[in-house]
């Protein structure tokens, strides 16, 4: 997450693993291994092309984002370590 949006901004990206670091943070995760999951809904449909011809055509829509805790074994190249990204905050007392 290296842009920093300005008043005149209108879409700032995300990768996965940004996406991930976000919602981790978001929900005060600080330990495990986690994924960033899709839950979708799809459907077919018959729409009417430009020149008037039909088409078959898929849809699909995302209905929700999800973080899910993995193992060790499952882990792969979008899997994040909140302990790593996110360590819970230590207080020192003088």
């Amino acid at each position: 997450m290296k842009h920093q949006p300005g008043p005149l901004t209108r879409r700032v990206n995300f990768s996965v693993i940004d996406a991930t670091l976000v919602l981790l943070r978001s929900q005060q995760l600080h330990e495990g291994l986690w994924n960033l999951t899709f839950e979708f809904d799809a459907t077919a449909t018959i729409f009417l092309r430009h020149e008037g011809r039909a088409a078959p055509a898929a849809v699909t829509r995302i209905l929700r984002l999800a973080l899910q805790r993995t193992t060790p074994e499952q882990a792969n190249d979008l899997t994040v370590d909140a302990a790593v990204v996110n360590p819970p905050r230590v207080l020192i007392a003088n």
